[in-house]
């Protein structure tokens, strides 16, 4: 089949990497995929999407203007002449005014089916469109590439079987962005220093280069914390490569994730495959991925105090055992591969395209070999 995968902008998030996953998945399957886009990050400069047709088509707006963008990239479409068997559009998570909400409204009850990231989303999804039937949404977990890290040569490692910090070493990983809320990062490193705590924080992620407010706010976190007296305790790790990033799980004892109402959260995942416990917000997608004094503790809301008390009790505790045991582990694993995993996803998808096309026998998924397209 002939299928169009529309993503406005490809960054290094969870959305980007569920995109890229789709991508792989249907171009393995035996498709052919054609991916409209107005940007793709340098993050992906050495990915491979060999035999995928990218039209990379760049318009000067600010980064996120999501709205114009799909505009341009529907004209495209509809001017190139192509007639896909399926068209997947990536939607954004910003909801406009009532008129364009009106337009997606519109679309959205045209569509054959819709998938969305988590329950909270489906919920929140409802709320915004009520004329959309609830039979049309399906909810998909987007997938950690749990797959490619257990056989990799650092697969996960138990913290019982690594040497120990000589202070408890909590870690960040997210893109320094406001809603991301690493100030209370900050704030709750103030409070466990005023009270004499023995501990260090690592604030992890990308600071976009394409968007000033990225760095804008990466620098006033590290004022945050010169202004707190913490830049002893708190470390600033600016656009970690993958290979950085699962060393720096592997070497944490906890991880942080502070945005509320994130609609998924892939950070979650990444350190509960890694065998670590997470700090997390009691809502959206993460309040579903994270089990409440199994893999981690949920506080009410974003503050610093609640965040504060939420790590001394992952100090005080000495063992998290379905993390740090084998058997324990185990079982989280598998419910990881069902939900969260590559291969869980795809076979989602493969689901809603027999859906739609009852004869559809998608081909076994091949190994991707290392080269490129031509961007179109």
């Amino acid at each position: 089949m002939q299928i169009i995968i529309i993503h406005p902008e490809q960054w290094n998030g969870g959305s980007d990497r569920c995109t890229v996953a789709l991508i792989r998945h249907l171009k393995a399957r035996g498709h052919q995929v054609i991916w409209y886009t107005t940007m793709i990050d340098d993050y992906w400069k050495n990915n491979d999407f060999e035999g995928v047709d990218i039209r990379e088509h760049r318009i000067q707006l600010h980064p996120g203007d999501w709205w114009s963008q799909n505009i341009y990239l529907g004209w495209k479409i509809v001017s190139s002449g192509l007639n896909p068997d399926l068209v997947i559009l990536d939607h954004s998570a910003r909801w406009y005014s009532k008129l364009i909400g009106l337009i997606e409204e519109e679309l959205f009850l045209q569509t054959d089916k819709i998938m969305v990231n988590s329950k909270f989303t489906a919920k929140q999804f409802e709320k915004v469109m009520p004329n959309v039937p609830r039979d049309k949404i399906r909810v998909v977990y987007p997938p950690c590439d749990i797959d490619s890290i257990v056989s990799s040569a650092q697969a996960p490692i138990s913290r019982r079987d690594r040497p120990s910090n000589s202070a408890y070493l909590f870690l960040s990983m997210n893109r320094f962005w406001p809603e991301k809320r690493l100030d209370i990062i900050v704030e709750a490193a103030s409070i466990l220093k005023s009270r004499g705590y023995k501990f260090h924080v690592q604030l992890a992620g990308s600071v976009m280069p394409h968007i000033p407010e990225s760095r804008i706010y990466y620098d006033l976190l590290k004022k945050m914390a010169n202004e707190l007296d913490v830049v002893d305790v708190v470390d600033f790790i600016p656009s970690p490569n993958e290979q950085t990033k699962f060393a720096l799980y592997r070497k944490c004892d906890s991880a942080l994730y502070t945005p509320p109402d994130e609609h998924f959260g892939i950070v979650p995942i990444e350190a509960l495959d890694q065998r670590r416990p997470v700090i997390v917000c009691n809502s959206g997608g993460p309040a579903e991925t994270v089990l409440e004094d199994v893999t981690g503790t949920r506080i009410a809301e974003p503050r610093a105090d609640l965040l504060a008390e939420a790590m001394i009790l992952h100090m005080k505790k000495e063992e998290w055992p379905d993390l740090d045991t084998d058997e324990g582990y185990c079982k989280q694993r598998a419910r990881f591969e069902r939900d969260f995993s590559t291969r869980g996803y795809s076979a989602h998808i493969d689901s809603a395209i027999s859906e739609f096309f009852p004869s559809y026998v998608p081909l076994p998924s091949a190994s991707h070999p290392n080269a490129r397209s031509a961007r179109g």
